[in-house]
């Protein structure tokens, strides 16, 4: 493998990182709310998500092992300026979306913003928007 190439979603290897990542930053956050401190985890956690709270109900909350409350910050950008960055970014795993039709077509499969994100409590940021106002829109929510 190249230096600095992103393996892509289906690739083994990334589905065989994935899960224990995933159990590394649960593991990682047990230790921080043990400790008396806060835990923020910066993962996509999407399909998680849309399994439904069983996921954060079961599975999380057996590696955590204390109670904890979740806040989910959801980062999103409205479709133009998601298919800008990704053209702009140029990754050969996205080389089959580079087409705005194709691009779209994807979007009907995964919607930017995932109802599911209702049943949590949560926040969405469009990342479009001023830096300055999400961050702190984010850090209300944070401390509320």
């Amino acid at each position: 493998m190249q230096a600095g190439r992103k393996l892509g979603h289906e690739n083994p290897i990334y589905k065989g990182i994935r899960l224990p990542s995933y159990t590394l930053m649960l593991t990682l956050a047990r230790d921080n709310i043990r400790s008396g401190k806060s835990a923020l985890i910066d993962a996509p956690h999407i399909k998680e998500m849309k399994m439904g709270k069983g996921y954060f109900e079961g599975v999380a909350q057996k590696i955590i092992g204390v109670p904890y409350g979740l806040k989910a910050i959801l980062c999103y950008a409205p479709k133009d300026v998601i298919f800008e960055r990704m053209v702009g970014k140029n990754d050969s795993r996205d080389d089959y979306m580079f087409k705005w039709a194709d691009f779209e077509k994807d979007l009907e499969r995964e919607e930017i913003i995932p109802p599911e994100i209702e049943n949590f409590n949560h926040i969405k940021i469009d990342t479009s928007q001023d830096n300055e106002a999400n961050i702190r829109k984010t850090l209300e929510f944070l401390a509320m």
